[in-house]
């Protein structure tokens, strides 16, 4: 690897959406063993390109995350989705709501 990554060195806002982009876009991917996976149907897996494009905020506990309302996958998410957002989160989703041209979708914290 040729020097350190872009965001080394730097806090992870998830508040900034070109922090995210930043970090989504020069994340260095993990090759990984290929195997079959057989997705849960609750399951709603947000790529790379699509977490990049729609992904606005993410609270800084990581329980909420902010996407952009107009993208279809973000439709599908519901109470008690698992919501998979590739190279940043594994999340069972407790709560989406919209406000405006966002929609969250909330985990709730554990006692």
């Amino acid at each position: 690897m040729s020097g350190a990554p872009p965001w080394s060195g730097k806090v992870l806002k998830g508040s900034s959406v070109d922090s995210l982009r930043e970090y989504l876009q020069n994340v260095r991917e993990v090759k990984a063993t290929r195997f079959e996976v057989q997705w849960n149907p609750a399951t709603v897996a947000i790529d790379r390109e699509t977490a990049i494009r729609s992904l606005r905020r993410v609270s800084r506990d990581g329980a909420t995350f902010t996407f952009a309302a107009n993208e279809p996958v973000v439709e599908r998410i519901r109470p008690g989705s698992i919501l998979w957002v590739r190279d940043l989160a594994l999340r069972k989703v407790d709560a989406v709501g919209t406000e405006g041209a966002s929609s969250r979708c909330t985990r709730k914290r554990s006692a």
